[in-house]
Parts: structure tokens; C-alpha cells; sequence
């Protein structure tokens, strides 16, 4: 249900932009054909375009999916009572409008059937003193003959025929259905006056080229606006009269600015971007745990250098401190562990302590630096061994590191043993 408010929020929002460019740029304009393509295009587009998507990822962590979905639910169902609510009031508005509709058309049908119709040039004429103003409802065309004169008659006729001619009745159908579906937007029922203020001057258009004179048929539009004969013709007909005497006095419009409608282009990117959806991709379960960084000690001092970029030429023994001994002795700094490096003689003092660091005459390449874990040859880096799981490290260099795993050992091997309990040694 929600989805349905936001969709009927997405088309009265792209109804509104459609009529703001029509009524600021086009309304005056004298191209009439093409102010209708753009007002039906934009009345079946706003629809269309609100039922596209644009998503965008977005990356959610949910530590307790229990607590986290219990929440959810909740909202879900103080909102489900919102829209219920809206819901049934929208709807009734719904079925005010079709039932007014309705008796609209059950009073038109009962108005043919009393007084009958004259079918004239494939069109049926309806004459009544009951009708007030002449109106054309499909292929029908209801006047008040007795209250015209026959100049003003043809006119009029003339006029409805336009109507009936150009198929006006089809705009003014799925307009009405869009205002009845939007009912509480202002902007739709603003974008029917402008399709049936616009079908006028479609009318008055097509009844001066079929050769009737202008001035005459702007004064049959003043006597019907005053209800009296101040010219020669006499009264009668209907919408927009003072609108339409204006343009159809106006010169016609330079085409260029049929442009205007360029403006939708930066209009409909700010649409997709403002109603754009997010698509959750939803990681459940424990936090990803950080990479537990041990304590490096080199010849009793801090380091902040990594086990990794010291010469294996220049180490002469490797322990690990873990647990409360580790804590014991260097802290909280040690509390993720402690490898103590110690160094060969020459490398005990500080001033050489940096010596044994990789340097651009020490350091191997970190590739090079054989790693094996369990009896098995490694790809992972030290870093990466979490301390609590190693039992020993020992360090082999030179003819003892060849000797035993061949060309791979010449720049120094490690070997690390782990706890039983999380990976057993494998026998040889």
C-alpha cells in the first residue's frame, strides 16, 4: 500500500512539472497541434515514468537480526493503520467522482431521449430550450436553435464540428480518468482546463480556415459573454471567450519556441536522482573481526616495524609471549600477543638495531621470505596469524634453511607451529 502512495505521489509530481513548462512557455503560443501532443504525451508519460525504478546499493550490517526485525515489524504495522486510513479516504473520493461523473452522463442520455436528435452531416443535433449553452459530447452537439440567429448558427455548429472533427472527446476522456485517479492533486484538474482551454483554440482555428469571418465570430463570442446583441449577429456559445478573441488576434508564434520543452530533459534527471531507491544488501551475524596486530619487540626496545621487513640473516631467535605473561610484562600493549626478535651481536646494540631493519642493503624481497605453517608452505603473511594460536616460531637461515627446503629457504624460512587444538601438525 505504501507503494501505491508513492507512486501516485511520482505521477502528480511529473504532472505538475508537464503543466509548469506548458503554462509558463507554451499557453501563448499559437502552435495548438503541438500544445496537444505535449499535454497527452506528458498526461501518459507522467504515469509510465512513475513506475520506473532507478536503485543504488547500499551496504547494511545487522549484528542482532532478531532485535532489528522486531523493530521493523513494528513500524511496519504503526504505518499499515497511516495508510489503511488514507487509503479508504482516497478511495472514497474515488467513487464520489465516478458516481458525479455518472449522473452527468445519465442526465445528458435522459435530456437525448426527451427532446430527441436531427442527425446532420454524421453527427447528431440536439435542440432543447432546456441547454443554456451549446456543448458537443461526443458525436452529439446540444443547442438552443430558437435563441440564435442562423448566422450565428452556423457558426456555432461549425465550431462544434471542430470539436467532433478532432476527436477532442478522447483528450478530455483520459484527462478526466487522470483527475478522477489524482483527485486531490490541484495539478491535475489545472492540466483539464488547460487541455479544454487549449481544444478551443483548436476549434476557433479550424472554423476560420474553413473560410468564416474572424470578425464575425469574435462578435458572436462578445454577444454570447455580454447575453445581448450589441452586433449584428446574435447570442450563443461557450468557454475561454475573451482568451480566445486574444489569441485568435495574435500572430503567429516564431516555432523555435516549441524548445521550451528542452527544460524536461534536466527535469526528469532530477527526478530519477530525487526518487531514486536504495537496495539494501543486508550482512547478518557477528561484526568482521580486525586484524589482531601483535606487539614486535627487537632487541628489548618497541618497534614499530613489521617481523616481515627484518634481514632473517640478521635474527638469532624468534619467541612469543601470549595471554597473561604477555600482559604481565609489557601491559595492555601486549595484550594481542608479543613477538621478541633478537638479533645476532652485531646487531644487539641500538645504533645497529636499524641495521637489522630492511634498509636498501638489508631487506629481501618480502616475496622471497619463506613462511611455513604446520609443515606446510604458506602464501599468508605473519600479520595475519592471530598470536593466541601459535605454540612456537623458529627461525632457519642460510645452509640449515637450504638444506632443508632447497633454493626456497636461500633468503631465511620461518617456521611457525600452531596449537593443536586449532590445526594439528600434519606427520611427515
Amino acid at each position: 500500500m505504501t507503494a501505491f502512495f508513492i507512486y501516485l505521489f511520482k505521477a502528480g509530481c511529473w504532472i505538475a512539472v508537464w503543466w509548469l513548462i506548458y503554462h509558463l512557455f507554451l499557453r501563448k503560443e499559437t502552435f495548438y497541434a503541438f500544445n496537444r501532443i505535449y499535454l497527452m504525451t506528458g498526461l501518459a508519460a507522467s504515469f509510465l515514468i512513475s513506475l520506473m525504478k532507478i536503485h543504488y546499493p547500499v551496504e547494511v550490517f545487522m549484528p542482532q537480526p532478531s532485535i532489528a526485525v522486531a523493530e521493523n515489524a513494528a513500524a511496519q504495522a504503526h504505518s499499515i493503520n497511516i495508510y489503511s486510513i488514507l487509503f479508504y479516504f482516497y478511495i472514497f473520493g474515488v467513487i464520489f467522482l465516478i458516481m458525479r461523473q455518472l449522473l452527468l452522463l445519465l442526465k445528458i442520455n435522459g435530456l437525448i431521449r426527451s427532446v430527441g436528435y436531427t442527425i446532420v452531416d454524421n453527427y447528431r443535433l440536439v435542440d432543447s430550450p432546456e441547454i443554456k449553452m451549446p456543448f458537443s459530447f461526443f458525436n452529439c452537439i446540444f443547442v438552443n436553435l430558437r435563441q440564435i440567429s442562423e448566422e450565428e448558427r452556423k457558426l456555432i455548429l461549425a465550431h462544434e464540428r471542430s470539436h467532433i472533427s478532432q476527436l477532442h472527446r478522447i483528450d478530455l476522456t483520459v484527462t478526466e480518468s487522470a483527475c478522477i485517479f489524482l483527485w486531490f492533486n490541484p495539478f491535475a484538474w489545472l492540466y483539464l482546463h488547460s487541455v479544454k482551454e487549449n481544444h478551443e483554440y483548436l476549434a476557433d482555428e479550424a472554423v476560420i480556415r474553413n473560410g468564416y469571418s474572424p470578425a464575425c465570430y469574435r462578435a458572436a463570442l462578445i454577444n454570447q459573454s455580454l447575453n445581448t446583441s450589441v452586433f449584428p449577429l446574435v447570442n450563443s456559445f461557450t468557454y475561454y471567450k475573451f482568451k480566445r478573441i486574444f489569441m485568435m488576434k495574435k500572430e503567429t508564434s516564431n516555432p523555435l519556441k516549441k524548445l521550451a520543452v528542452l527544460l524536461l530533459i534536466p527535469a526528469v534527471c532530477f527526478f530519477f536522482w530525487a526518487f531514486s531507491e536504495p537496495e539494501y544488501r543486508v550482512t547478518t551475524g557477528e561484526s568482521p573481526q580486525q586484524p589482531v596486530i601483535p606487539l614486535l619487540i627487537i632487541d628489548g626496545q618497541e618497534s614499530s616495524a613489521s617481523i616481515e621487513e627484518l634481514d632473517p640473516n640478521r635474527i638469532e631467535s624468534v619467541d612469543v609471549l601470549k595471554g597473561e605473561s604477555a600482559v604481565k610484562v609489557y601491559g595492555e600493549k601486549g595484550k594481542n600477543g608479543v613477538v621478541v626478535v633478537t638479533t645476532k651481536k652485531m646487531a644487539q646494540s641500538p645504533k645497529n638495531q636499524d641495521k637489522a631493519i630492511s634498509g636498501a642493503n638489508a631487506m629481501p624481497p618480502l616475496d622471497s621470505l619463506l613462511v611455513i605453517i604446520d609443515g606446510k608452505e604458506s602464501a599468508s603473511s605473519i600479520k595475519e596469524l592471530n598470536p593466541e594460536q601459535i605454540e612456537s616460531v623458529s627461525v632457519l637461515k642460510d645452509n640449515a634453511a637450504i638444506s632443508v627446503y632447497g633454493e626456497k629457504g636461500k633468503n631465511g624460512v620461518v617456521v611457525i607451529t600452531t596449537k593443536k587444538a586449532n590445526n594439528p601438525p600434519e606427520s611427515k
